[in-house]
């Protein structure tokens, strides 16, 4: 679906990242403080086929706007993604009872917090592969595991861990805290105490017709 959203931002004559929510098919940006002064850059435009950093921009004239392209200090789209993840790498695992695993800075939580965790991908220690348990946090670096019945789970008697593996903590949420946008830059900007109109656009299709 195909959206557009208008931001009004009063310029500090410096560049600036604009959080849009989403990343830009097509930029439009009106000067309107300057709009009326000769020889000045007031109206821009970029799209996503366009060199980021560009921007084709109309200068106000006497009697007419004449265009030129900007190759420096115009847009930039960005997109910062900060995503909290439920995955951490394993390096170690105990035979022991019960069985702790190994995954520096895990980040899943404070000693004791218990969750579910699934493990995957370990090589030696096969037999705790693709089986949920009931773990139990030891410190920043390890976690226990008890079978979904409570019992620590003894693999003592399993294969010798020989390395990696990916532990997936099934009760942590995911969530996508990262922001996207636009730089705005100099050329875009203007003078200090500048209005600018800013247009991003979302579009529903690119098309090579080609």
């Amino acid at each position: 679906m195909a959206y557009t959203k208008t931001i009004w931002l009063k310029s500090t004559g410096a560049a600036r990242n604009v959080d849009v929510g989403f990343v830009s098919d097509r930029i439009d940006a009106i000067n309107h403080t300057e709009y009326g002064t000769d020889s000045k850059k007031v109206v821009h435009h970029w799209n996503k086929e366009m060199t980021a950093g560009y921007a084709l921009t109309d200068l106000a004239e006497d009697n007419a706007i004449n265009k030129e392209i900007t190759t420096t200090n115009g847009f930039t789209p960005y997109n910062a993604t900060d995503v909290t993840t439920n995955q951490a790498t394993v390096s170690g695992a105990s035979a022991a009872s019960p069985c702790v695993i190994t995954a520096t800075a895990h980040g899943f939580g404070a000693a004791g917090t218990v969750f579910k965790v699934k493990l995957k991908d370990i090589v030696g220690m096969t037999e705790i592969n693709n089986v949920i348990y009931s773990a139990t946090i030891v410190d920043a670096n390890s976690f226990s595991l008890k079978t979904l019945q409570g019992n620590n789970l003894d693999s003592s008697a399993f294969t010798a861990y020989s390395s990696g593996g990916v532990a997936l903590a099934l009760d942590l949420v995911v969530e996508n805290e990262g922001v996207a946008g636009v730089t705005l830059g100099t050329v875009i900007v203007g003078a200090a105490a500048s209005w600018i109109e800013l247009q991003c656009h979302l579009d529903d299709d690119f098309v090579n017709i080609g």
